[in-house]
């Protein structure tokens, strides 16, 4: 426990880093941090085509690695020739401004929106988290859950909804 009267360290703000030097001294440099996801593709090219439909440029493709883009959403993706779609357990989500138009994007490029199959799609709708969740399965099997960005709904501290329990649920739309 702090002692009474001592002040904590200042914490920088979440784009804020501060890095130790071999000097003791901290620098600061604004950097945003992120995470991208590493999706398997049983065929780099094809992969490309795919997310090309939905909107992604490739930024990097070699023969062992491929990064696609999509405004501030980056994909990356490696090699797994031998992927079986039906029993894929490869997923991500996309955290997105407007989880509509990118529904609206993928059903312009003829994604169907049905429950079984692969590439499809499933609509936006409101979770018990107050989160409007879509989801994208890729022709690889890969789930990409399509989270709306900000506070769609009575979400406490933690993402829980008060009075309930908010834990995760394994899955998806089926």
């Amino acid at each position: 426990p702090p002692t009474p009267g001592a002040t904590s360290p200042a914490v920088p703000p979440p784009h804020v880093i501060r890095a130790p030097c071999p000097t003791g001294v901290h620098l600061r440099c604004r950097m945003t941090d992120r995470a991208t996801p590493n999706l398997p593709a049983r065929d780099l090219v094809g992969t490309s085509g795919f997310y090309a439909r939905l909107g992604f440029v490739e930024e990097y493709r070699d023969d062992g690695w491929m990064i696609l883009r999509r405004g501030e959403v980056t994909l990356e993706f490696f090699p797994f020739p031998d992927l079986d779609p039906s029993t894929s357990s490869f997923g991500c989500c996309l955290r997105l401004d407007d989880v509509d138009d990118f529904y609206a994007v993928c059903r312009a490029a003829g994604l169907p929106e049905t429950t079984r199959g692969w590439p499809r799609i499933h609509p936006p709708r409101r979770e018990r988290s107050g989160l409007r969740i879509g989801a994208l399965i890729d022709p690889d099997g890969s789930l990409l859950r399509l989270v709306q960005n900000g506070r769609s709904g009575p979400i406490g501290e933690g993402g829980r909804q008060p009075g309930r329990g908010g834990g995760h649920q394994r899955g998806g739309p089926q």
